[in-house]
């Protein structure tokens, strides 16, 4: 992050384990408890894409093999009645 970029205030309050959490996230990555939470953020940003993703492609998958069975069913079905 630059500093030309306007920063927006924002309170947050924790818990004391939260905050405890974050004191020994900064500490282990060499960086402050905001920039902590501003990572965070982006790294939900990247697993809500992802997630999205693999629910989209997993419904085709779904679909597609429903839609197959159908079709084996429906084919067995026409066999027991010819």
């Amino acid at each position: 992050m630059t500093n030309t970029q306007k920063m927006v205030r924002f309170n947050l309050d924790l818990s004391p384990e939260l905050n405890q959490i974050l004191d020994e996230l900064a500490k282990k990555i060499g960086t402050t408890k905001s920039d902590v939470l501003r990572q965070t953020i982006t790294l939900m940003q990247i697993m809500v894409i992802v997630l999205n993703h693999l629910l989209k492609v997993r419904t085709r998958q779904f679909f597609r093999s429903r839609g197959s069975r159908h079709r084996e069913f429906s084919q067995i079905r026409q066999d027991c009645y010819s």
